[in-house]
């Protein structure tokens, strides 16, 4: 534990001093009466400064909690559910005061059955440095894509984005699957999504360099993924959005087409849209 927090100490002195771009991921699901299952993916376009200053006041907040909850792992539905929790106020601030200060918002929502299409004709993961199995959660190959729709949202062009994302099962990043404790960091070293697993280049090509980093559960950085989990919470029917959200949105793509050559066309007629503007 002690070796997981000064590799975050050192973590957080690289994010500001280098100011790169930078994109907090998180994704959820919800039922619907026309598609069966929504899955929702929300990605907040910032840089690393502005994120480890962030995770600092994070912290600060919850040092001001009561011990009971200060150790809690909080969600979106925690701080905007229906359910008033006194004790979360000054968290819920933050978030909302945070997320009015990011770059941009991208939202991609489409459906479980696309999904499932989607990995038939596209499948590929990510190649692990340590030589264990490839990670090839079900929605990892779509959320890769997406994260390259973030990023030409924010014009990062040829340099690294560091993507902070939950570990989350569906995209095969969940400690049980990675083999590593919940109080392990998992890191992909930096590389381009643009080489499908046949070797063939992908339609959709963006020049960034994107490193995934998934943070311990209970942690500064941990945190900072309540921002896109609030927001990926109130996009369920019936929930208000944030204040000043709206305000961020780059683009929001909804995807729920009868093929998915028309879901991966609309993903990239969408991204050269961005980058003309």
């Amino acid at each position: 534990m002690l070796a997981e927090a000064k590799f975050l100490a050192q973590l957080a002195a690289d994010w500001r001093a280098s100011a790169r771009p930078m994109i907090l991921a998180d994704e959820v699901r919800y039922p619907d009466v026309d598609h069966g299952e929504i899955i929702a993916f929300v990605f907040l376009c910032t840089n690393t400064r502005d994120a480890a200053e962030a995770a600092d006041a994070a912290t600060e907040i919850r040092g001001r909690m009561m011990p009971k909850h200060s150790a809690q792992l909080f969600k979106g539905s925690h701080l905007f559910g229906n359910k008033v929790r006194p004790h979360l106020n000054e968290l819920r601030s933050f978030v909302e005061m945070t997320i009015g200060k990011c770059a941009a918002v991208v939202k991609v929502t489409t459906t479980a059955r696309t999904i499932t299409r989607y990995r038939s004709i596209a499948p590929g993961g990510i190649r692990r440095q340590d030589g264990l199995s490839d990670v090839d959660g079900r929605e990892l190959v779509p959320f890769l894509n997406m994260i390259k729709l973030a990023a030409t949202a924010m014009k990062a062009g040829a340099t690294q984005v560091d993507v902070l994302l939950d570990r989350s099962f569906n995209l095969g990043l969940d400690p049980g699957q990675l083999g590593m404790a919940d109080n392990q960091i998992a890191i992909f070293d930096p590389g381009t999504f643009n080489v499908t697993r046949s070797g063939a280049p992908a339609s959709f090509i963006c020049p960034s360099n994107f490193r995934l980093i998934c943070p311990p559960k209970l942690s500064a950085f941990r945190d900072l993924l309540l921002l896109p989990d609030a927001i990926a919470y109130r996009m369920r029917p019936g929930l208000p959005q944030l204040r000043d959200e709206l305000s961020r949105v780059a683009f929001r793509l909804d995807a729920f087409p009868a093929s998915v050559e028309r879901e991966l066309l609309a993903s990239v007629e969408a991204a050269a849209a961005l980058v003309k503007n």
